[in-house]
């Protein structure tokens, strides 16, 4: 087990945390033999923004890692998905303890910055545009009661992860 920490916004806004988190993937892919475990079998988990940067990460991991190691699987916990359309599903939230428009719209600002309504950003931030057939199984985690992150987001990526890598 390696436990990976990043820089946290607002202070460090995206993709600082991603950046980090990447390069520490690689990092321990490099170091590998030194520690005694397979580059080629890493799986990664991370709750909330650590789900977020997690899974992206794995989806992304082609173009970082090369040959220098394999994500394997991927277990997302209560990721933001789909960072797009903010605000679109929030009203079907059961419990909205923090899922009200100023509260989601001050999260991302504190997230992305000055950057927070910059769609090129939003999307490069979200899963949708990095499924394809080459992405590890992901083991998507979510309650249907969540506060924050709406189950239909979570749902619709894994439609998508289903028709690019299959059950």
């Amino acid at each position: 087990l390696v436990s990976l920490n990043y820089r946290l916004a607002p202070k460090n806004p995206y993709p600082d945390g991603l950046n980090d988190v990447k390069s520490a993937i690689t990092w321990i892919c490099e170091h590998a033999e030194e520690y005694g475990f397979d580059p080629h079998r890493l799986f990664l988990f991370g709750p909330s923004a650590g789900g977020n940067l997690t899974a992206l990460a794995s989806m992304q991991s082609q173009s970082y890692l090369g040959d220098k190691g394999t994500i394997r699987a991927c277990a997302p916990l209560c990721p933001a998905v789909d960072l797009l359309n903010v605000g679109k599903d929030y009203k079907n939230i059961p419990h909205k303890i923090f899922a009200t428009a100023p509260t989601v719209y001050l999260m991302y600002w504190m997230y992305f910055g000055r950057r927070w309504k910059n769609k090129k950003v939003l999307e490069e931030a979200s899963f949708m545009p990095y499924v394809s057939e080459k992405n590890p199984p992901t083991f998507l985690q979510i309650g249907d009661h969540d506060p924050v992150i709406p189950l239909v987001e979570v749902q619709a990526l894994y439609e998508q992860l289903k028709t690019a890598i299959g059950e």
